[in-house]
């Protein structure tokens, strides 16, 4: 069965149309076990996302999105876990709902007047990451603009020169037993600051490549995973749904793991919804100075706590014989470490919403 979405996701061909009625009146969702063959452009990403952020354009990027909800300290590939699959490889399961697009199209950037933004792309995958792995540990990170793609060649450019795109804070290391955890954000990924330690400890093991135009993430060794650290990994058969309705999108259900990925056209010309002010509609201005304010001393509680939790975890390494001898060295650079990481996001906080006064004031006038 083919379906077809012409010039903009809103547009449904007839038969498209009956086919998504008939399903959404059962009680699954899902694709009924076939394979389905969606077209659709730009419009589809500017549509489905915007109710969970902002589209800005960019003079380098184009139009970029940056999602509204995310908590401090978020980095992609993080709400979520690993699943794999013989087939496509390593899978990341966002728990956004927007995961089904932003985690598995395009590239995410670190802009520094919006944070983490994600750029719209044709190329499905499931998951754009770099890998690293060593010394007992894996980690991934989103990969940058600077790692394009070619069907026929693969990622270009060397790995040493794409990971020179990639911040140190972008990284998210977990125990190598850790790495199928549902649980990643919120008990096994190490703080952030941690990684100018880890990183060093491993070595590159980014690989992709395209089997029938479908991309393949190799990733971490997955045979090694289950030999040395006695990962087993149920298979689970891949489910295409014909729309991004809630978390269907990227859901593992018993054995099976559902998939939304339309094929994407992003050359028409459609505009993306205006940005931003929009979601405050009506604020006055001392309600707007009352929210930024309350929102700074989210930041710094954060920054706080994350410093305690740093200097705690300095402590029970120094109690723990045998101490490694460089260790002071190491947290050293774990506190310089977080003291950039902390100056950088609040500039990138106190750049976003002094952005959010000028529309606004804009607006009012």
């Amino acid at each position: 069965m083919q379906t077809t979405v012409a010039h903009s996701y809103s547009r449904w061909s007839g038969l498209f149309a009956v086919c998504l009625l008939a399903l959404l009146a059962s009680q699954s969702v899902r694709a009924s076990h076939i394979t389905v063959d969606i077209h659709s452009d730009v419009g589809l990403f500017y549509q489905e996302l915007a109710p969970f952020g902002e589209w800005i354009s960019t003079p380098q990027y184009g139009h970029i999105w940056i999602p509204n909800s995310t908590p401090l300290g978020w980095r992609p590939y993080t709400l979520g876990h690993w699943s794999y699959n013989e087939r496509v490889g390593w899978i990341w399961i966002s728990y956004w709902q927007w995961g089904w697009a932003t985690f598995h199209y395009g590239r995410w950037i670190n802009h520094p007047d919006y944070g983490w933004a994600w750029i719209p792309g044709t190329d499905w995958a499931p998951a754009w990451v770099a890998w690293r792995s060593g010394n007992g540990w894996i980690g991934w990170a989103p990969l940058p603009p600077e790692a394009a793609w070619e069907d026929n060649k693969g990622l270009t450019g060397s790995m040493e020169k794409i990971e020179k795109h990639i911040p140190f804070h972008a990284w998210s290391f977990v125990p190598q037993d850790a790495i199928f955890s549902r649980e990643l954000h919120t008990r096994e990924i190490i703080m952030s600051a941690r990684n100018v330690t880890v990183l060093p400890l491993t070595k590159p093991v980014t690989r992709y490549e395209a089997v029938n135009h479908q991309v393949i993430n190799h990733g971490a060794d997955i045979e090694q995973l289950r030999m040395t650290a006695g990962l087993a990994t149920k298979p689970v058969r891949l489910v295409d749904v014909t729309y991004p309705a809630a978390l269907e999108a990227t859901k593992v259900g018993k054995d099976e793991l559902a998939l939304f990925r339309p094929t994407m056209d992003l050359t028409s010309e459609i505009e993306p919804p205006k940005p931003g002010a929009e979601r405050y509609p009506g604020q006055t201005a001392k309600q707007m100075q009352n929210r930024h304010r309350l929102t700074l001393k989210a930041m710094q509680l954060y920054h706080e706590a994350e410093r305690k939790a740093m200097e705690q975890l300095h402590a029970r390494q120094l109690s723990q014989p045998p101490a490694q001898p460089d260790i002071e060295q190491q947290q050293s650079k774990e506190r310089e470490a977080v003291t950039e990481l902390h100056r950088w996001e609040q500039h990138v906080l106190d750049r976003r919403l002094q952005l959010e006064r000028s529309q606004v004031e804009s607006r009012s006038k």
